[in-house]
């Protein structure tokens, strides 16, 4: 296998990463892409309402000390 482990190749597919997930622009940037594998035109749609209810939870687990599923 050329000497490369699973770990080499999977730092190596990493396109984008989000600083603050909070910020609706940044996240909605990364979901749009995945959306648009399966949701093509409907995309930037989709992955504005994906990134609000994101930003919802998030901050819904914040304020929460402990949170279980």
């Amino acid at each position: 296998m050329l000497g490369l482990n699973l770990m080499c190749v999977v730092i190596g597919l990493v396109v984008d990463e989000v600083k603050d997930k909070k910020d609706r622009t940044s996240v909605t940037r990364v979901i749009r892409t995945a959306v648009m594998s399966k949701q093509y035109g409907l995309e930037d749609f989709l992955a504005g309402l994906v990134a609000d209810a994101c930003s919802q939870y998030c901050i819904t687990v914040c304020c929460h000390s402990s949170f279980t599923v």
